[in-house]
């Protein structure tokens, strides 16, 4: 549907079979942060007084469900309390088995990615060694040693090193998957940052792609040079056309927004107008008043409603993530009778430069509607608990 539009809009992919849904497009156009329409000017001006839409019966219900308190809810989100025939389980009956870890790798066909032209035949598609060979980057600001390399050059000089690192969209909206974990191997910056000899005045580095997308971020504040990598792998394999090749900066704690791709330059300056946030943010939910995907949590194994032949009686995996970029996840619920009883995952000393990777494994008595809730936490930097905006809700059918 993005790409039939008449106007330019980038197109996101999922590499997980999480489905898509409004939270999708709400994770940029919920707030009209980043310069966005929002998305109930566009859907409303596109629906409203349409005689095709008219035509096919359509009405505010059509998207929205109106309750008794005259509040029009968006159907994708009150949907799950009001489907009949769902079937209820305490927790004390589900016998949830309930696992974890932080190790869990992405295959390279599972890597979200954001395009930045409309049609797939502009889109960068070569890996071709010889644009490493000539691909410059240039390193400078207020540096004592500023340079100029090819990529090949860079790793050359400096050589490379490997770490396993997450990457998740600021847009990842609750029940999202953009997201994914990998080993990401490339030119450790503080190699980079020893060499080049920032001034004692610099605060800020500048990051620019070849299409001029840039990010300034906090350059001795915020970020750890000892984690960040100039990624010219993943998984072993050369940088993918979609993530960037052949250089992309990876800034671990962060969001996608500071994986700068295709990179061009680096620039140390002196930014006297930027302040750190004090960690990283995402759009606000106005119903919750609560940053909308932080923490998050979705299934990524199957799509919601999913419908599984054979499965009744028998037990069933589903898997998914738990994430809150720069906050470690405190514990990780879930409920399976519509949040009235919950089985708790505790996950201690959580390292937040990696996704938590959980495993729920569940036998359904018989066949039927089920419909499992997540709940995350996570712990801000004074120690409190950030609970989500909204429980990530999934629906699964077995037969």
């Amino acid at each position: 549907a993005v790409m039939s539009l008449d106007t330019k809009h980038n197109a996101y992919a999922m590499g997980y079979p999480t489905q898509l849904t409004i939270a999708n497009c709400l994770g940029c156009h919920r707030n009209a942060g980043f310069g966005n329409t929002q998305l109930v000017e566009t859907l409303h001006g596109i629906h409203n007084g349409k005689s095709q839409f008219t035509a096919m019966n359509g009405s505010c219900d059509s998207c929205h469900y109106i309750d008794s308190n005259a509040k029009f809810n968006l159907w994708d989100y009150a949907k799950y309390d009001l489907y009949k025939g769902i079937t209820n389980v305490k927790a004390a009956d589900a016998k949830l088995n309930v696992s974890y870890d932080q190790d869990t790798i992405s295959n390279n066909d599972q890597l979200f990615f954001e395009s930045l032209n409309n049609e797939p035949s502009e889109w960068r598609t070569e890996t071709d060694p010889a644009v490493a060979d000539s691909w410059v980057l240039s390193i400078g600001g207020e540096v004592e040693n500023p340079l100029e390399m090819t990529v090949t050059e860079l790793v050359e000089k400096f050589g490379t090193k490997s770490s396993v690192q997450k990457q998740s969209c600021i847009e990842n909206a609750t029940g999202n998957a953009w997201i994914y974990q990998a080993e990401l191997t490339g030119v450790s910056m503080k190699d980079v940052v020893d060499y080049v000899k920032p001034a004692a005045s610099v605060t800020s580095l500048k990051a620019t792609s070849e299409d001029g997308y840039n990010m300034v971020a906090p350059a001795f504040t915020d970020v750890n040079y000892e984690d960040c990598l100039l990624v010219t792998e993943i998984n072993g394999q050369p940088l993918p056309a979609s993530q960037g090749y052949p250089l992309t900066l990876a800034v671990p704690r962060n969001s996608a927004a500071a994986y700068i791709k295709t990179l061009t330059s680096l620039n140390f300056v002196t930014n006297s107008e930027f302040e750190a946030e004090g960690g990283v943010g995402s759009p606000v939910d106005p119903d919750t008043k609560s940053m909308q995907g932080k923490p998050n949590s979705a299934v990524l194994n199957f799509p919601d409603g999913v419908v599984l032949d054979g499965q009744a009686g028998k037990e069933l995996t589903l898997e998914g993530f738990a994430d809150a970029y720069d906050e470690p996840i405190k514990k990780i619920e879930y409920s399976l009778d519509h949040g009235k009883t919950w089985t708790t995952l505790e996950t201690p000393s959580n390292d937040p430069t990696r996704w938590t990777y959980w495993r729920v494994k569940y036998t359904p008595a018989e066949a039927g509607a089920y419909l499992l809730k997540v709940r995350t936490t996570s712990t801000q930097p004074d120690g409190s608990d950030r609970v989500c905006s909204r429980d990530t809700n999934f629906l699964f059918n077995v037969k």
